[in-house]
């Protein structure tokens, strides 16, 4: 039987958590780095995707006012909704509505708590 962990990728806006991994904001060792190269990296190609969801999905740009689960069945329908554009070869049109710029705040990322404790077990042990 094969376990899985599960983490959210935040950038530095949002704190380390439990089950959100941050960036480490000044790594002390090369563990750090490739950590942070790979969070990075993988977190970058989730924002494009997300971005040409809001792009084809408006709603989802200007925010869900529903309950968790009809908000997670609306995210599921656009995954769906997007691949089978995709495989139409349909073009992603132009955004109807102004995106805010992400507001970075890079302290957050310091705070100490559980979730510091699991990001230094991924990059003692993985990176």
């Amino acid at each position: 039987m094969i376990t899985a962990i599960v983490y959210i990728l935040g950038d530095s806006a949002y704190p380390c958590k439990t089950y959100l991994m941050a960036p480490i904001l000044h790594p002390a060792n090369d563990g750090g780095t490739r950590y942070n190269n790979a969070q990075t990296k993988t977190r970058n190609c989730l924002e494009r995707c997300f971005g040409i969801w809001k792009q084809r999905f408006s709603a989802l740009a200007i925010g869900l006012r529903v309950s968790k689960q009809a908000a997670l069945t609306a995210i599921v329908a656009a995954a769906v909704l997007q691949n089978l554009a995709v495989d139409e070869g349909l073009e992603v049109p132009e955004p109807e509505v102004a995106f805010l710029e992400n507001v970075v705040l890079e302290e957050a990322a310091n705070i100490i708590g559980d979730g510091n404790i699991h990001r230094q077990y991924l990059v003692r042990n993985y990176f």
